[in-house]
């Protein structure tokens, strides 16, 4: 059964279900719990919002948050808290929404992620998420196991998650960017090197060919590169000599024609 706004008021004042509370936070059946500090993932940096003006979450970035709030639930209370629709309607995503076991006493925290494409501002006193009561059918105080983590051991607990468990963005994106553009730039000098190495190989080529073919000539008698250009040229020449010549023994031989023609003409007369 869930707990409405009286029962929650009365387990407030008479039982100290929730520590640091407003009585402006008390819903229906819920309670809005606020932002007290919040915990850089990968440093461990904690933020006092009590003492700063806001904070802002870039886009994809991650950050854990400790509640201003304390609960501390009888063996026959369970509570669970999941993001407000304000805040999720922004884009933002508590990770870690959960039920808290009857017994235990405590700070809340939870896990935020902003999947949106804008700036999302955290102000002093923020609310982030709703927490319900539900009352148990446990008759038997003997059999609840309590847990109770003083705000010290809490922290340095939330700490430690942050440093070793979570990137700063969400699948470590901003450290995805930097492998990729690192081997990138690799790639690319590898690139340059290597057609700069066949460009120089290319030049040098270039320029020891004509030595090159004029070895290979004295080595082997095959004629070089400029030396065939040089032998088809002359053929080419010879070639049009002999067809100059052949018109020529032509024309002589029509000559030889007409002089024979001339000498019979005379010959008659």
């Amino acid at each position: 059964m869930i707990i409405g706004k009286s029962s929650i008021q009365n387990k407030i004042a008479n039982n100290n279900l929730i520590s640091n509370s407003e009585s402006n936070h008390i819903k229906n059946c819920s309670y809005k719990v606020r932002i007290g500090k919040l915990i850089r993932p990968e440093t461990g940096e904690v933020i006092n919002l009590q003492s700063v003006d806001s904070f802002c979450l870039e886009p994809s970035e991650i950050i854990l948050f400790e509640s201003i709030e304390e609960v501390k639930l009888p063996y026959n209370i369970t509570a669970s808290y999941s993001a407000l629709y304000s805040v999720a309607s922004e884009g933002i995503l508590l990770i870690n929404s959960s039920m808290i076991e009857p017994g235990y006493s405590g700070l809340l925290s939870g896990v935020l992620l902003n999947f949106s494409s804008n700036k999302f501002v955290i102000t002093k006193n923020f609310e982030i998420a709703k927490l319900n009561f539900y009352q148990t059918d446990e008759e038997n105080q003997e059999v609840c196991s309590l847990q109770t983590i003083n705000n010290e051991d809490y922290q340095s607990d939330l700490i430690k998650k942050a440093i070793k468990k979570y990137h700063k963005t969400f699948l470590n994106i901003s450290g995805l960017e930097n492998r990729v553009i690192s081997k990138t730039l690799k790639s690319v000098k590898r690139s340059i090197v290597g057609g700069g190495i066949l460009i120089g190989f290319l030049i040098l080529f270039a320029s020891l060919e004509p030595l090159f073919s004029r070895w290979m000539w004295e080595l082997t008698g095959l004629p070089t590169k400029s030396e065939q250009v040089e032998i088809e040229k002359n053929l080419l020449e010879i070639k049009n000599w002999q067809e100059k010549n052949s018109e020529l023994k032509k024309m002589q031989n029509q000559i030889d024609s007409l002089k024979k023609i001339i000498i019979q003409q005379n010959e008659k007369k």
